[in-house]
Parts: C-alpha cells; sequence; structure tokens
C-alpha cells in the first residue's frame, strides 16, 4: 500500500479496473476513484446487458455479468482491505464480497 496524502490514499489494481481508494480529510469512510474510461466502460457493458435481456439472451447475460461483476468486486475486495488495515469499520452490515 502506498500513502499518496496525508488524508490517505492507496492504489490498486484488478483486472481491468484501476482503482484508488482516498480518504477525505472530513470524512469519515474512505471512498473508491473510479477512472473516467473505466466507469464509461462499466455503464457500456450494462446497457448491453439490458439489450441482452430485453432479447432473452440469458447466456450473453450472464457473461456480461461477469464483466461488470470481477472488477467491481475486486475495488469492494481492496476497499474492505484498506479499511481494515486502518482500523475503520466498514459503513454497511453485509459485504457484497460474501
Amino acid at each position: 500500500m502506498s500513502l499518496r496524502n496525508k488524508c490517505g490514499a492507496t492504489n490498486g489494481r484488478h483486472s481491468s479496473i484501476a482503482m484508488s481508494s482516498n480518504q477525505l480529510c472530513r470524512r469519515r469512510f474512505p471512498g473508491v476513484v473510479v477512472q473516467g474510461d473505466t466507469l464509461n466502460g462499466l455503464v457500456r457493458n450494462l446497457k448491453d446487458m439490458s439489450r441482452l435481456l430485453d432479447k432473452g439472451d440469458l447466456e450473453q447475460l450472464a457473461a456480461g455479468l461477469m464483466l461488470v461483476t470481477e472488477p467491481l468486486l475486486g475495488a469492494l475486495q481492496h476497499y474492505e482491505r484498506v479499511c481494515t488495515e486502518r482500523g475503520i469499520e466498514l459503513p454497511y452490515f453485509e459485504s457484497g464480497t460474501r
């Protein structure tokens, strides 16, 4: 983990998503920063999945869900790891990683 500022920023990488967990000075919990091109790709994939659902193509829909779920799961795991390392309680009761 590398700290980039006094309030705390860490970088991580999972699959095709670059992420940074940042602890803003006046915020209780860290946030997750997603690059614009990554966000655009996730939105495009979700729109594609909506069209697949409309067509009833469940096999391709399932494959598309993995394209979105895997990088987001990696970001969530990174976020939870950073919180744990810093002794910060998670801002939710049930983790999506389980």
